[in-house]
């Protein structure tokens, strides 16, 4: 019995070694949220993904964590660590507004480089987020070159360099490209029920065009209700919505959609269609135009780029 003790506690000991190791071993350390499903907790999966066999990283672990989307195994690939006494780079993915609610680049020594990877759906970012940015980062990494001049004129005055979103294309480029219109011609949204998506603008406009017209359908993918259900903005949910208007060919799907099912959802569109007030990183209109679909989209911040090349019909929408 003693002996199975000991061989327990040296166990214990060895995997605390191993864990004040990975704390201290890193060549860089994230922090941010890390969700393969979401635009903004893809970019430090892609970035640990793409790096992470030659780069060891460190990532900071919230009170609760886990990865629901996880086709790459990044849960057994990242170094979880929450400290960073000796770390030599720091890379914060974040918003700005969990910028604003957290202070963990408070605890990254001056000796470290410290790199502010930022995106804020907006033509300006708060001044409390410029004064972060300035003080407690060496430079910024923006997604998307209209964000230059955003923060640039919001007061930002560390270097500023952009690097476009990485995108994960290899399983829409296997499908086939769209050849033939569907009957009926559908229309097609992914994005969350939030107001800068703009989907009641879009559903009442459709309905204008269309009204009940069998020929041509919308259909939005959206988050589960409960998700918004606290936003005093949404006085209703998007079906009481297309019911109150009369409207019969518009269709909402709710729910966690899985990669393969997201391919399927965007293959079986004729037309994808984002009109929000304010985009960080564009991901859905370049994954539709992988696939052949084309796109109508709304002209401002991280859709500019998008939109200066031609490939999709823009919709002004300057502020």
């Amino acid at each position: 019995m003693n002996n199975y003790r000991w061989q327990f506690l040296f166990v214990v000991a060895c995997a605390y070694l191993v864990s004040l190791r990975c704390t201290y071993s890193c060549d860089a350390f994230v922090a941010g949220s890390l969700d393969f499903s979401d635009g903004i907790g893809r970019i430090p999966y892609g970035l640990i993904d793409y790096v992470g066999g030659t780069v060891r990283i460190g990532y900071r672990m919230p009170e609760f964590f886990t990865l629901f989307h996880d086709p790459c195994a990044l849960r057994y690939r990242i170094v979880k660590a929450n400290r960073f006494d000796e770390v030599p780079v720091f890379m914060y993915t974040d918003s700005i507004i969990k910028l604003l609610q957290q202070d963990v680049y408070k605890q990254v020594p001056k000796s470290a480089v410290r790199i502010a990877y930022s995106m804020f759906e907006a033509s300006a970012i708060p001044i409390e987020a410029v004064e972060i940015l300035n003080n407690y980062f060496d430079m910024i990494v923006v997604p998307d070159s209209y964000y230059i001049n955003v923060y640039k004129n919001s007061g930002v005055t560390k270097p500023i360099f952009c690097i476009p979103i990485g995108l994960y294309l290899e399983h829409l480029l296997a499908m086939s490209v769209k050849q033939e219109r569907g009957s009926p011609f559908t229309f097609g949204c992914i994005a969350p029920d939030g107001f800068e998506k703009n989907l009641r603008k879009l559903i009442d406009a459709f309905y204008q065009k269309y009204e009940n017209d069998s020929r041509f359908q919308l259909v939005l993918y959206t988050a589960p209700e409960d998700m918004f259900s606290g936003q005093p903005y949404l006085k209703e949910s998007l079906e009481d919505f297309i019911k109150k208007l009369g409207a019969k060919t518009i269709q909402v799907i709710r729910g966690e959609m899985t990669t393969t099912r997201y391919a399927e959802f965007l293959h079986s569109l004729d037309c994808y269609i984002l009109l929000s007030t304010g985009e960080a990183f564009s991901h859905t209109p370049r994954e539709a135009l992988a696939l052949g679909i084309p796109c109508i989209i709304s002209n401002n911040t991280a859709h500019t780029t998008l939109c200066d090349t031609g490939f999709v019909v823009s919709v002004a929408c300057p502020d």
